[in-house]
């Protein structure tokens, strides 16, 4: 397993977003991973991350996407994770709506790291018990929290 708190802090986290599209969970998502990152770029951040979805979805089903990609330019990894209320429309394969979506950019020579990191997060999310704590936090401290463990 990662450290997902090299990744991820308090200020990269939002609760009970409400957001009407794909495209704008991005969009939202592009600017909570810039949160100590001033050097960042939003914009960029968000076109890596909708480049990676033109190939694919990032769904994974059961209410949960990871939304990633790599990023010319980029020195570190950056993360950022929001809990929808209500889920949207994701183009999940199982087409349910999805409500926890983490997003993440490595630096693109990072092949190994971010793979490691994908199969790291896929995991900890096909844990029914995580997704459920994650839904039922009300705080962005606490999803942290639930997150890092």
């Amino acid at each position: 397993m990662i450290d997902i708190s090299a990744v991820l802090t308090a200020d990269n986290i939002a609760v009970s977003s409400e957001v009407s599209s794909k495209k704008r969970v991005l969009e939202a998502l592009s600017q909570l991973m810039i949160m100590g990152h001033p050097e960042l770029n939003p914009k960029l951040l968000f076109a890596a991350m909708m480049d990676r979805e033109r190939l694919g979805t990032t769904a994974m089903g059961n209410g949960i996407a990871i939304p990633h990609g790599r990023m010319e330019g980029l020195e570190q990894t950056v993360g950022g994770f929001i809990q929808l209320k209500p889920g949207i429309n994701f183009d999940a394969p199982d087409n349910q709506p999805v409500d926890l979506v983490f997003g993440l950019l490595v630096p693109e020579s990072a092949d190994a790291e971010h793979l490691a990191l994908l199969s790291s997060i896929a995991q900890f999310f096909n844990n029914a018990e995580n997704c459920a704590q994650l839904r039922a936090a009300k705080d962005n401290k606490i999803l942290l929290k639930i997150l890092i463990s």
